[in-house]
């Protein structure tokens, strides 16, 4: 019994294929593929609904994200990027860290990926994004 308890602590800690580190490795690679290959047209609805849970429209960039324009890779790259910055300076002005931040939601509602994929796609692509 001690050598199975043993054998499983191992598996766990290498992240061997059927431990849960591998399990969630491959989600967050495959959800990163997901969001690169997706349009910026369902990133921004993917953003807007982030937004409107969290309740953050009182910040000028997330407002902006609601307003109807050609959207572009680089221009909502952008906003959350000042979406971030915006979030960033209202929990320093609050006191605020961790867990009970919004830089925290923004990373935990999936904000953050979806900035991530916009940055490396606007990479490979040599500035250029996607329409």
């Amino acid at each position: 019994m001690v050598a199975l308890v043993g054998v499983s602590l191992v598996w766990e800690k290498l992240e061997l294929p059927g431990s849960i580190g591998w399990r969630a490795r491959r989600f967050r690679k495959r959800e990163n593929e997901r969001l690169f290959r997706t349009s910026p047209a369902d990133l921004l609805a993917e953003a807007r609904k982030a937004v409107r849970y969290e309740q953050w429209e009182r910040f000028a960039p997330a407002r902006a994200l609601f307003q109807e324009e050609p959207w572009t890779d680089e221009r909502l790259l952008g906003l959350l990027e000042e979406l971030y910055a915006a979030l960033a300076g209202d929990d320093r002005a609050k006191g605020l860290s961790g867990r009970s931040g919004s830089v925290f939601e923004f990373y935990d509602c999936g904000l953050a990926s979806i900035t991530e994929a916009l940055e490396k796609r606007t990479r490979s692509a040599g500035g250029r994004g996607q329409d």
